[in-house]
C-alpha cells in the first residue's frame, strides 16, 4: 500500500493535482487487502511465466543444438557440435530473458491503476496494466533495462558482503580453526537478510516513482489524459 502511495504522489504531480502523504494514504487504507491481493496474483503469474519461459527455452535450445549440432557435425566435426551447443544457449537465453521482460513489462504498473484510480479493484487494476501495455511493451522493457543498470551497484553489494564472509569462513576452516559452522551461516543469513531489506528501502521509492511516471506516460499515450479542449 506505501508502495501506491508513492506511484500516486508522482502521478498526481504529473497531472497537476499534487496531494500531501496523508491525503493519499487516507484514500489507499481502504484497498490495502487488494494490494495484497495484486501482490499475490502478479507473483504468481511471474512465478507461472518464469516455470514456462524456463522449460520451454530448455527445451528449445536443447533441440536447436542438437538439430544444429548434428547437422554441422558432418562438415565442420567437433567445431559444428561446439557451434551447436553455444546457439542452443542462445536460444534458450533468448526466450528466457526476452520472454520474461515482455511478461514484467504487461503487469509493471499492475498496483497502480489501484492507486491512481478511484472504482478499481485487484482484477481490474492488473487487467488495466496489461490494456495500458498493449503497445508499448519494447519503450517499457528499455525502462526497465535503464533502470535495473542504475540499481545494479546498489544489489550487488549483499552479494559481495555475503561472499567475504563465506570467504573468511573458509579461512579459517583451511587454517584449523574449529568454526561454529551453524552460527556462520545463521549469522551470514542474517546480515545479508538485512542487507536486502535496507536495498529494498533505498529501491522501492525509485522504481514506484518509475511506476508512476509510466502509468502516465501510458495514459497520455492511449487515453490522452493530458490533452485540454
Amino acid at each position: 500500500m506505501h508502495g501506491g502511495v508513492l506511484s500516486r504522489l508522482v502521478f498526481h504531480e504529473l497531472i497537476n493535482l499534487p496531494e500531501t502523504v496523508e491525503q493519499a494514504k487516507s484514500q489507499l487504507e481502504p484497498k490495502l487487502w487488494s494490494f495484497l491481493g495484486v501482490s499475490l496474483l502478479v507473483g504468481l503469474i511471474f512465478s507461472g511465466a518464469y516455470m514456462v519461459l524456463y522449460i520451454g527455452g530448455i527445451i528449445a535450445g536443447m533441440a536447436t543444438g542438437f538439430g544444429v549440432g548434428a547437422l554441422l557435425n558432418s562438415f565442420l566435426g567437433e567445431t559444428g557440435v561446439i557451434i551447436g551447443v553455444i546457439l542452443g544457449f542462445v536460444i534458450f537465453f533468448a526466450i528466457f530473458c526476452i520472454g520474461l521482460l515482455w511478461v514484467v513489462a504487461r503487469f509493471i504498473i499492475a498496483d497502480v491503476p489501484l492507486a491512481s484510480e478511484g472504482r478499481t479493484d485487484l482484477t481490474t487494476s492488473i487487467g488495466r496494466s496489461w490494456t495500458l501495455s498493449k503497445q508499448s511493451v519494447t519503450r517499457i522493457q528499455f525502462v526497465l533495462i535503464a533502470a535495473n543498470l542504475i540499481t545494479i551497484p546498489i544489489v550487488l553489494i549483499p552479494g559481495f558482503f555475503a561472499f567475504g564472509l563465506w570467504a573468511n569462513l573458509l579461512g579459517d576452516i583451511e587454517s584449523g580453526a574449529p568454526p561454529e559452522l551453524g552460527a556462520a551461516f545463521w549469522l551470514t543469513y542474517a546480515l545479508v537478510l538485512l542487507f536486502n531489506i535496507a536495498f529494498n528501502i533505498v529501491v522501492l521509492p525509485f522504481w514506484q516513482a518509475i511506476k508512476g511516471v509510466l502509468y502516465y506516460d501510458l495514459r497520455s499515450r492511449r487515453e490522452g489524459l493530458d490533452l485540454k479542449i
